[in-house]
């Protein structure tokens, strides 16, 4: 009798985890299968041993199957998908999208120097004031403006243009200096990508061209202005393009600081050919030939057959007219 009646329990209890089962949703696929044992967060039948899968979350309810009791309403684990683990391909995309980060723009650039100088105004504003033991309201009387525009000023809430900030400035015994750089982020005018146009046709079709190749890793902002490799000799050259040669001591700087960045490659200076350039170039002759010292037609005829010229090379390139597109024949 006593065998009948847990026969029939147990029956019961099987049809209850059926039910249970049956009825499950999609948002409590749980439901009927955990027991309640703290400090248990494995994962359910079919589950052990998979590589692909994590468990997270809050619960302390272990899975256990055949339990016909549901005790537990805490969250149930969650499985999610592991982290793949790295490959060669993801390498590779890491290196590709370092290589095109490596030129930031150049608006942004500015901007971010313009708020370098802006805080290293507001810092060297404060100091020289406190150094000379005066508050804000004596500096800004002296300043002609009311204390709170200099405090706001100061603490960066407000900005402030030129002529008031040469006046705080010397308020507190500083002079205001305004200075600009030349930067090594150009944007490249029509003018600019005509003359590498003109050299591409001057060396021939056997050269594969590469446009703003940057000379090292971030945070150096440098860039050459093309890199030209052979397609059958694999020999290969940096260009620097220069459409109006103002300062030949600055070019010869910049190239000098490319080159040496970059392992000390074979470079290539194209100057476009004008009255002003050849001045130009006639006034820097010594440095100019000491630092190119293969001659322009000795050296073009070696790159052309795609041969090392022993040197760096400077070039007057000069205007190639486009050839005219050949007229279609109407029939």
């Amino acid at each position: 009798m006593r065998q009948a009646h847990v026969a029939t329990l147990e029956r019961r209890s099987e049809g209850a985890d059926m039910h249970q089962l049956n009825h499950t949703t999609p948002e409590q696929p749980w439901r009927g299968c955990a027991m309640h044992r703290p400090h248990a967060t494995t994962p359910g039948p079919g589950l052990e041993g998979d590589d692909n899968l994590q468990t997270h979350g809050a619960s302390r309810g272990v899975w256990c199957q055949g339990s016909g009791m549901h005790r537990s309403h805490t969250t149930p684990p969650v499985l999610r998908p592991a982290k793949a683990s790295s490959t060669k391909s993801d390498v590779s995309g890491l290196a590709h999208d370092r290589a095109m980060s490596v030129r930031q723009d150049p608006a942004e650039r500015g901007k971010e120097k313009a708020e370098a100088a802006r805080t290293k105004f507001r810092t060297e504003l404060r100091g020289a004031r406190l150094g000379q033991g005066k508050s804000q309201k004596v500096a800004a009387a002296q300043a002609a403006i009311k204390a709170p525009v200099w405090s706001r000023i100061e603490t960066g809430r407000q900005d402030v243009g030129l002529g008031l900030a040469g006046r705080m400035a010397g308020a507190v015994g500083l002079d205001l200096v305004l200075q600009l750089y030349p930067s090594d982020t150009v944007l490249r005018d029509a003018a600019h990508l005509r003359l590498l146009r003109d050299l591409k046709a001057t060396l021939g079709t056997q050269w594969r061209w590469r446009l703003e190749v940057p000379v090292g890793d971030p945070p150096d902002q440098r860039a050459w202005d093309a890199v030209a490799t052979h397609r059958l000799s694999r020999l290969g050259i940096r260009v620097e393009a220069e459409t109006h040669l103002r300062d030949c001591q600055a070019v010869l700087r910049k190239v000098e600081g490319k080159r040496v960045a970059s392992g000390e490659p074979r470079v290539l200076l194209a100057i476009r050919d004008s009255h002003h350039n050849r001045d130009a170039v006639a006034e820097a002759r010594d440095e100019l030939d000491t630092a190119f010292p293969m001659p322009s037609r000795v050296g073009l005829a070696l790159l052309r057959r795609g041969e090392d010229p022993g040197a760096d090379i400077l070039v007057l390139v000069d205007w190639i007219r486009p050839r005219p597109a050949a007229a279609s024949s109407t029939g």
